[in-house]
C-alpha cells in the first residue's frame, strides 16, 4: 500500500459521538475509537492486526 491508496477523513461531530460510544461499550483507547467509529460511518471495512477490534460487532474487520 502506498500513500495514495488512502484518504484522510476529517472527523465529524458524528464520527466523534460514535467514537465516545464505542470507547465507552468497547473500553478502547481514543485513537481506536475513532478509527472504528469512521469505519462505522464510511461503511468501511477496518484494516488491522488488533486483535481488539474483533469484539466490535458494528464494523467488519480485516486482519492484516
Amino acid at each position: 500500500m502506498t500513500e495514495q491508496d488512502f484518504e484522510v477523513i476529517d472527523v465529524t461531530a458524528d464520527i466523534a459521538k460514535s467514537s465516545a460510544e464505542l470507547r465507552s461499550k468497547y473500553n478502547m483507547s481514543m485513537a481506536d475509537s475513532i478509527i472504528a467509529a469512521t469505519a462505522l460511518a464510511l461503511k468501511a471495512t477496518c484494516l488491522s492486526d488488533y486483535p481488539h477490534f474483533k469484539a466490535v460487532k458494528e464494523i467488519e474487520t480485516d486482519w492484516i
